[in-house]
């Protein structure tokens, strides 16, 4: 049973109790602010979630198309699971090549969730030999010394293992490999599609095939921008990329305290997420200017702004962490 399985049980019970109590007393008190702490919990993982399966959908189409090239030039139906999970890894790789060559502004979530998403399109059942996922003895040797922790290096080698355990290994091992290499990043690619092929097969790769393949992964990069304007409502903050926390700034009296960085943390990591918080968000920004200003030139509401502010991180502290 999954985190989110068991935190909707507690959630719907600690609700049959509430009806039960039907009474505010400290009992209702703490039980609501529970509720309230479960279901901000609950929205944060099932918005994580949403977001993953459009990386996972993503690297699952092109993994797929990759994969239907190559199967249409050599039958390699048996090793489906960890040529997929091969392909998916080189995707992954061009990508991050792609995204830093841009100097995107959230490469790194973005790269992140890509990263992520190599383990969880894998079956979870499937399994493979280590020699039928790389693209080099060197590859499976590297992989191999990760996972192997006694025994014949030779048994080890023939062993079978879930697919979703080797890839991530192998997407460091090939990681590395790729940026001590100094070569264009889709003749990099190109060249361990080439070397898995004949890896498994011993059959060198047709130069059509490995042209309709740099043409697919060339389609995959053109479609990451779609992806990430799609995810960016969750990556990335207001739409003006406003930085400034105007009440909180003046309540404070610095942009840089303790307190506007963690309205700051909250805005960007949870208020941006739901649609509410982004309209949220929005209004703050509309209207706090000639409030803030205010604060500014009244000591007393300065005072007053600065208790209620800290209040207010308390209780989302409590809540939210």
């Amino acid at each position: 049973m999954n985190p989110y399985t068991i935190l909707t049980i507690i959630n719907r019970s600690l609700n049959i109790y509430l009806i039960q109590l039907n009474s505010f007393n400290k009992a209702f008190i703490r039980v609501r602010l529970i509720r309230l702490f479960i279901k901000t919990t609950l929205q944060k993982i099932q918005t994580r979630e949403d977001y993953m399966n459009k990386y996972r959908d993503f690297l699952d189409d092109f993994t797929d198309r990759a994969y239907e090239k190559i199967n249409t030039y050599y039958d390699l139906n048996s090793f489906e699971h960890a040529i997929k999970a091969s392909i998916s890894i080189d995707i992954v790789i061009f990508l991050i090549e792609i995204l830093n060559s841009n100097e995107s502004k959230n490469s790194e979530y973005i790269i992140n969730n890509f990263v992520s998403a190599i383990e969880v399109r894998c079956n979870p059942s499937a399994q493979c030999n280590i020699r039928d996922m790389t693209s080099s003895r060197h590859q499976a040797a590297s992989v191999l010394s990760k996972i192997h922790t006694g025994g014949s290096i030779d048994e080890a080698a023939s062993s079978s293992y879930l697919v979703k355990d080797l890839a991530p290994l192998l997407y460091n091992v090939r990681v590395q490999e790729y940026f001590s290499k100094k070569e264009p990043a889709i003749m990099v690619i190109s060249a361990m599609v080439n070397e898995l092929i004949n890896n498994i097969n011993g059959i060198e790769t047709s130069m059509e095939l490995i042209t309709e393949i740099n043409e697919l992964f060339i389609q995959c990069a053109t479609k990451v921008p779609t992806l990430v304007d799609s995810s960016s409502k969750m990556s990335t903050r207001t739409p003006s990329d406003n930085d400034k926390c105007y009440v909180v700034t003046a309540a404070s009296g610095s942009k840089d305290s303790d307190l506007v960085r963690f309205y700051r943390e909250y805005r960007d990591e949870v208020l941006i997420r739901t649609k509410i918080g982004r309209n949220l968000i929005r209004f703050y920004y509309k209207k706090s200017p000639p409030l803030a200003k205010s604060i500014e030139n009244n000591q007393l509401l300065k005072w007053v702004s600065l208790r209620l502010l800290v209040s207010i991180r308390y209780l989302i502290n409590f809540i939210w962490k």
